[in-house]
């Protein structure tokens, strides 16, 4: 009897040992996946995440490839002088490998003497991320001094200075540029004392949307 008994306790404790090694067991896994994932490697570069087919974020800004309007000022410099200068720009149709668009410049005249003269284009538009140039071709006028009509013919180039510099003006998309035309007198404004050909530059800032 004593045997038996002696059995019985030993398998009961044995049957013990093994419920109390099992709970041990579920408590360290249960324990484990709670703990945090402090060993879980992130991406060095969180863009590289983002999903295939997805559109770039242009880091750079404005960009002249999404630009449809310009508006600019500053002054024209000619053979008469320095005279206040604007001009604004509209890009209209795509083509593969440049765009097509129109446009107008004012020149004022000194001491609020109102406007000096106006000319309208159509423009041939390389643009790129960084820089613009744009070839012109067009008609105009000249309202004081030598009255009358000329045609043009001149280029720009434009650099963007939300992209180069990260400079804005009031937080708009800003850029800059120059230009050179050379204006041909009609006989009117060549009767009046205007030249054959004259060479116009331009030098502006402005906005582009």
């Amino acid at each position: 009897m004593k045997t038996k008994s002696s059995l019985s306790i030993g398998i009961a404790v044995l049957i013990g040992l093994a419920m109390n090694s099992q709970a041990e067991m579920n408590g360290q896994e249960i324990a484990q996946a709670s703990a945090p994932a402090n060993n879980i490697a992130l991406p060095s570069n969180p863009g590289q995440v983002i999903p295939s087919g997805a559109p770039a974020f242009n880091t750079n800004g404005m960009d002249f490839t999404n630009v449809t309007v310009k508006v600019a000022t500053g002054y024209e410099l000619s053979g008469i002088g320095s005279l206040g200068y604007i001009q604004a720009d509209a890009d209209l149709w795509s083509l593969k490998d440049c765009d097509i668009g129109i446009g107008g410049n004012i020149a004022l005249g000194a001491f609020n003497s109102g406007i000096y003269s106006a000319a309208a284009d159509v423009e041939l538009i390389k643009n790129l991320s960084n820089f613009q140039i744009v070839g012109k071709a067009g008609i105009g006028g000249n309202f004081q001094d030598n009255v009358g009509i000329f045609g043009e013919l001149g280029a720009d180039i434009n650099y963007n200075l939300s992209a180069g510099t990260g400079w804005s003006i009031l937080g708009a998309d800003t850029f800059c540029g120059a230009g050179v035309k050379v204006q041909a007198s009609s006989w009117l404004e060549m009767k009046g004392g205007g030249a054959g050909l004259e060479k116009v530059f331009t030098v502006y800032t402005g906005f582009a949307f």
